[in-house]
């Protein structure tokens, strides 16, 4: 195997050692999934090495299989996953639009044979289920799932057909929870109810200022809360 192949703990060493690739908050994915971390690939394949370290171990999880496309829905380091991978397979790569979490395979409607899906991450997989519900009854095939970075919160091979692959597990260490659970939404919460009954202008600032920094960001960047 070539010793460029990444192994989890190079991967891991490779995300931490990047300034700015782990930031720390109150992010969601979807409504009900949040997490005080963000792991930021855009930051992180802002150097072509590590685009060329990742796109070739993925390659080679699939390396043989009669490919004829890549897909990927997001158009920022996935699309640069999938420009290397594509380039590796000698196949066209296809970006499928996503909008508020929703995809829109118009793109592929001309396009048939077998696909390979490949993404940055896979964190609530509500993009890749959409993807995998829409493309089989149009003519495309999903020959395999490739994922840099798994925190899927859920039953992974079983929720996906056993079709995902990935090269590092942060689930353990960065996990997705839910929303009754998050610990951040109950600070916040908290907070809110407590406001209710502090008097006094500046602590009632102070307050307000706490949960607006508590406040969850789109991890996607494309929709805000409560949209």
């Amino acid at each position: 195997m070539s010793k460029k192949i990444l192994d989890e703990d190079s991967a891991m060493d490779m995300i931490f050692s990047c300034p700015g690739a782990i930031k720390e908050g109150h992010f969601y994915y979807t409504w009900d999934y949040h997490t005080k971390y963000l792991i930021d690939t855009d930051k992180l394949f802002q150097l072509p090495k590590y685009v060329e370290k990742v796109g070739e171990s993925l390659y080679k999880m699939y390396e043989g299989k009669n490919i004829d496309y890549i897909i990927t829905a997001n158009h920022r380091s996935g699309l640069l996953l999938s420009h290397d991978i594509g380039d590796r397979f000698n196949v066209p790569v296809i970006l499928i639009k996503r909008l508020g979490g929703i995809v829109d395979i118009s793109t592929l409607s001309d396009i048939r044979g077998k696909a390979l899906i490949i993404d940055d991450a896979i964190n609530t997989g509500n993009t890749i289920k959409q993807l995998l519900k829409m493309v089989s009854p149009i003519g495309i095939e999903i020959r395999g799932i490739g994922v840099f970075i798994n925190r899927y919160p859920g039953n992974l091979q079983e929720d996906f057909q056993g079709l995902v692959r990935y090269i590092v597990d942060l689930s353990p260490i960065y996990p997705l929870v839910h929303i009754d659970k998050c610990p951040i939404c109950m600070k916040r919460n908290e907070l809110l109810r407590d406001f209710q009954n502090i008097e006094g202008e500046e602590k009632k600032e102070k307050i307000q200022q706490e949960i607006k920094h508590l406040q969850p960001t789109c991890a996607y960047n494309d929709v805000q809360w409560g949209e």
